[in-house]
Formats: C-alpha cells, structure tokens, sequence
C-alpha cells in the first residue's frame, strides 16, 4: 500500500542524509556536505514520468526553504494545476480577513507526574470548503505567497493573547519561527512591541527553530538568536538530530531547550541505533544544562523508556493532539 512505500521512502531518504552529512576529510581539512532531497511515489492520475519527477521538484524547493540536510513528500498541492494553485493562494490571503485562521495548542507534558508544562502554538486554517487544514497542508502555498511572515507575526500575537489569559502561572508557550523570520532583522521589532504590547513575562516564550534552519549560516543564526534572548525569551532547538550539528556547533547557540526529532523516538526501544542516539542526546542536553524533550512520542513503552534514559518532558499524539484553545484550557484545571 501507498502508507508503507512512503515510510519505506522517507527511511531511506533519512539514511542517505545521514551518509551525506558524515564529515569527510579533504586534506588537512574537515568538509561537511549537505543536501536536501524531494520524494514524489507514482500516482494513477500520473500520465508520463515527468508528472512523479515535477511533484518531487516541488518537494525539493520546499525543503531549501527549510535549510541544508531535509527531506519532503511531495503534498497534494504539488499536482495543483496552476490556476487551481493561484486561486488556493487568493484564498489564504482572504483567510486573515475572514477569521479562517486559527492557532491550536499541543500540550508538552512532565513525563512522570502527567502535568501539563507548555503549548506549542500551531496554525490552523478553516478552509469553508476543505475544512480544517494543518499547516503542512498550505504551508508551501504560503511561502510561494510571500505570506509566511505575515502567518508568522499573527500566530505570535494570537499565542500571547492565550498566554496573557492564562495568567503568569500558565504554561510556557512555544511558537515556531520561519527560516525567513530568522533571517530577517525586523523579527526583533516585531517580537519586542508584541512582549510590550501584552505585559507579559518574556521568559513564558520560547520560540522554537529548526536545527538545519540553524546550520544554514551558524554565525549568522546564533548573532539573531542572542538578539532575541537579549529580549528575555527562551529559545528550543526543533527537530533536534536532523540537521547533524556537532556539541560545537550548540554550544554556540543561545539556546535552552533541545526538542529530540520525531524519526528518533520511533526508533528508541527498537533499533539499537536510535537508542544510542537518544540516549547521547539526552546526555549532552544534561551536560549542557538545557531542557530536553523527547517529539512525537506514540506509545507507553516510549515513555517508559525516556524517563530511565532521565527525559522527563515529553509531547506526542499518544499523549495529547494539538487542540483548540479552549480544550487546552479545560487541561489546565
């Protein structure tokens, strides 16, 4: 079935980036290399391979936005027709206009005791004809747009109304930024008239980066990032393990969380490996004094696992999905 040729597909993807990102000697020099590939699986509505090869260029470009060493399936908006694809585009710039747009919240959990420690803010769109969209499934489409800030900046806004309603004693939030956010100086201005503007404690943030976003241009990210952490927010390293960064590398960063990527608590209690990997991990965010938190988790072995490893904090579908506000307030209680 499609399901297991996909799973097969990014495995593989995931183990050449791994092959390609290993340093390589050249000299007396260490080189690293990156790359970045696109996945597209045969479809009936394909006619001639060039259809497979145009939705895997797609996935590609999308993934460069991202930064060096990531994979993307193509989505279904890859075999949009143009026309079909401008008036999805004209759609989402009405959305902000209309209210479509809403910010859901995943719980972030202490392992052992079941408390509720953050939310991740997450941009949801209510399409009045596809119902409800993650942003996985418009995310390309609006960074085609230009619109990305824009989605960016409001998501912030709306997750520090949430924050400011859920009093000082509320959960940290955690809102993710763009590469192009990161790379842009006026993400500064905008964060600290947001901060005034609510009167919240700048520590209940922590806005969320993804490593390989990071390892685009080191220097660059980590003279952004002290910006920002001058600003009193926290910063979390996303997706941590994909982007192959070595301890020299965060111990460049600003940063106060280490977030361990998805593809490998998957593997934790399976593959040998992945259990290694995680349980270094864990170890080297201790030994830097960062908070460490394990993504993605879908099972109790999981979490059994984590906390002998000494990973106490946690979020995952197995534990709570990402929800609307409300919900995630009634968890509070």
């Amino acid at each position: 079935g499609g399901q297991v040729d996909v799973h097969v597909a990014t495995e593989v993807a995931g183990r050449l980036l791994a092959a390609v990102a290993a340093p390589m000697r050249l000299g007396d020099d260490e080189v690293f290399v990156t790359a970045n590939i696109g996945l597209a699986l045969p479809e009936p509505t394909d006619s001639v391979p060039d259809d497979i090869l145009r939705r895997a260029a797609a996935a590609l470009s999308r993934t460069k936005a991202g930064g060096p060493n990531r994979y993307q399936v193509a989505l279904p908006e890859d075999r949009a027709p143009t026309g079909e694809r401008l008036k999805i585009e004209a759609a989402l710039r009405r959305a902000f206009e209309h209210r479509e747009l809403e910010v859901h919240y995943q719980p972030e959990f202490d392992l052992d005791t079941g408390k509720v420690l953050a939310a991740e803010a997450l941009v949801r769109w209510q399409h009045p004809e596809h119902g409800l969209l993650s942003a996985s499934e418009f995310i390309n489409i609006a960074e085609d747009a230009g619109l990305v800030d824009r989605l960016g900046t409001w998501v912030l806004g709306e997750a520090l109304d949430q924050a400011v309603s859920w009093g000082p004693q509320g959960p940290t939030i955690r809102v993710n930024l763009s590469a192009s956010q990161l790379s842009d100086d006026t993400v500064v201005i905008d964060l600290r008239n947001a901060l005034a503007h609510h009167n919240i404690d700048p520590a209940n943030l922590c806005l969320e980066v993804t490593e390989s976003q990071l390892l685009h241009d080191l220097d660059e990210s980590a003279s952004m990032l002290q910006r920002l952490k001058n600003l009193g927010v926290r910063l979390a390293v996303d997706d941590f393990g994909t982007g192959f960064s070595s301890l020299t590398h965060l111990q460049r960063l600003p940063v106060d969380v280490l977030k361990i990527d998805k593809s490998f608590i998957d593997g934790i209690g399976v593959d040998a490996g992945d259990t290694a990997i995680v349980t270094s991990m864990i170890k080297l965010g201790a030994s830097l004094g960062l908070e460490v938190v394990a993504e993605g988790i879908e099972r109790q072995d999981q979490v059994d696992l984590l906390l002998t490893m000494g990973c106490t904090r946690g979020q995952g579908f197995y534990l709570a999905k990402p929800m609307p506000a409300d919900a995630f307030r009634s968890m509070l209680v």
